[in-house]
């Protein structure tokens, strides 16, 4: 459903987003915090654009490309079962 008083183009994307996001957008689409995408910003890591003293806006394009650096880990990479837990003997 279109929002009154907005363009709806640039959603017509094949990624639902639009051609710029505001910090809380790029969180909420990739499920990291705002700290987070502030800290990426800071280290170059996710290029923005500041316009005026407090707005910052960042590519849609940027972001997927940040995306796609992210591989997710195989299954059991996190789970050690050759250690018993709390030092004790293996049952």
């Amino acid at each position: 459903m279109a929002t009154p008083g907005r363009s709806n183009k640039l959603h017509n994307t094949p990624t639902g987003l639009p051609a710029l996001l505001t910090i809380t957008q790029v969180a909420e689409a990739t499920g990291f915090s705002t700290k987070t995408i502030r800290r990426r910003i800071e280290d170059g890591t996710l290029p923005a654009h500041r316009i005026g003293p407090r707005c910052i806006r960042i590519q849609r394009d940027h972001i997927l490309a940040l995306l796609k650096t992210f591989e997710p880990y195989p299954v059991g990479i996190l789970v050690d079962t050759t250690m018993t837990p709390f030092g004790g003997d293996a049952a």
